[in-house]
């Protein structure tokens, strides 16, 4: 805003985003829509200029046709676990994990029992080549499943306590 703010000319670069995001995919036309939600009350906040305030008006260019959604990802998935090249003892544990994710994904929160699937399966490294392998698949579609799987399940795992190891470490 306070860009937009500054003179015409940046202005209207700041509209032409505008209308890229909302002729762009369905994250950028959610962002942009948002945005345009906000403009009065961050023009009100900086004191801005009358044109800047009529972002909150930019619309799509007319004629434009909104991108159709890519395939979701999900049979991709599902296929790359039936069918990664692992021993039975690995895809036991990848098996499990799977499911927790479907299941973190339609209830968009992690449970116990997901994070402790997903942790067993992490813990190999077969097993957490092979969950990668999967999830590439879904996470540019699913940004909620990643943001849950980043901020509920790997905590976790980043988190190992390294003060015994450290204290061991320095004993003589």
């Amino acid at each position: 805003m306070r860009f937009a703010d500054t003179g015409d000319e940046q202005q209207k670069i700041v509209a032409e985003g505008l209308r890229d995001a909302l002729d762009g995919s369905k994250t950028a036309r959610t962002t942009a829509e948002e945005l345009r939600v906000l403009v009065g009350t961050v023009a009100d906040e900086i004191h801005a200029r009358r044109a800047t305030c009529g972002l909150s008006g930019v619309r799509k260019r007319p004629g434009t046709r909104v991108p159709s959604a890519p395939p979701d990802g999900w049979a991709d998935f599902e296929d790359e676990v039936a069918t990664y090249p692992a021993s039975e003892e690995t895809l036991a544990k990848v098996w499990p994990a799977a499911a927790a994710i479907r299941n973190i994904n339609k209830n968009g929160v992690a449970n116990d029992a997901d994070v402790d699937a997903i942790t067993i399966a992490l813990a190999d490294d077969l097993s957490a080549k092979a969950l990668a392998a999967a999830l590439q698949h879904v996470a540019a579609h699913e940004p909620m499943l990643v943001g849950t799987l980043r901020d509920d399940v790997l905590p976790g795992i980043n988190r190992a306590a390294v003060g015994e190891l450290l204290r061991v470490a320095t004993r003589p």
